[in-house]
């Protein structure tokens, strides 16, 4: 780029500044080739998207995670009516607790001033059907009886190193 009879090397270092800031300006304004910044993520150009999430938890917990966006520093999870259920800056979060039924969760990221720059393109859906009763008494039962047969050894044994001290024989 030449301005008069000089390069713009030459020029003036203010109007230097002006070019390469104008120049900057409109790299930056233009739209890159298939870049659509309305393709379902509004407020920014990167998709936020959760990872494989469970079908079916019979535990009622569940474990999500997502994809990282570039220029986050927090991420928040919320529900459907809007309450905030994490709020940091890994890409992963635990729930625990929830009931029978299909819970929805969404993603939303932030950048370090607190705009939101992405939000999930589809809400991570867990559905959660417990064990029925029967299966929850059954293991217990089991739990009880093992325990049962724990105890009674240990109070055996405990009896049978008591009398070997006390000079009893031992049978």
């Amino acid at each position: 780029m030449r301005f008069g009879r000089h390069g713009i090397s030459s020029a003036n270092p203010i109007l230097r500044r002006f070019a390469a800031g104008f120049a900057l300006l409109l790299v930056q304004a233009l739209p890159v080739f298939g870049q659509d910044p309305h393709d379902g993520n509004a407020r920014g150009s990167e998709r936020l998207a959760f990872k494989a999430t469970p079908d079916l938890s019979r535990e009622g917990y569940a474990s999500l995670s997502w994809n990282e966006v570039r220029g986050a520093a927090s991420y928040r999870i919320v529900d459907p009516a809007g309450q905030v259920l994490y709020s940091g800056s890994l890409p992963e979060f635990f729930i625990s607790g929830l009931s029978d039924g299909d819970h929805a969760f969404d993603v939303v990221a932030f950048d370090s001033a607190g705009n939101e720059i992405a939000r999930s393109v589809r809400p991570a859906v867990v559905s959660v059907r417990h064990w029925p009763l029967a299966y929850a008494l059954t293991a217990f039962s089991v739990g009880l009886i093992v325990m049962i047969f724990v105890v009674a050894v240990i109070v055996r044994g405990h009896r049978s190193v008591r009398r070997d001290v006390d000079g009893v024989a031992v049978a």
